[in-house]
């Protein structure tokens, strides 16, 4: 079963997004002193903390929307992967 390209393209803009807006929360966030006072759930995060994991998002991403327009990394064209052509006869080595 195929999952439909709309759906993987919505789902890979909505997690692009949110990469997108963990990016600004490690750039231009609220400050130290409002991520202080509050100290739960994401804004506990150091800004670090979010950087990366913002990066991590995009890079998810934008993997699965180059795979919902056909790209495969397990399967390049010309790659160590590609079936080649048997020897020729008598080209194996005698079996003793």
């Amino acid at each position: 079963m195929a999952i439909p390209q709309w759906l993987a393209i919505s789902i890979s803009v909505l997690i692009l997004g949110f990469g997108g807006y963990r990016l600004w929360l490690a750039v231009a966030g609220p400050s130290n002193f409002v991520r202080a006072n509050v100290r739960r759930g994401m804004l506990a995060m150091s800004r670090r903390s979010h950087g990366l994991v913002a990066v991590l998002y995009l890079l998810v991403g934008a993997a699965l929307l180059a795979s919902a327009f056909g790209w495969n990394p397990w399967h390049s064209g010309g790659g160590a992967g590609a079936p080649t052509a048997p020897p020729p006869a008598g080209s194996a080595l005698p079996v003793r």
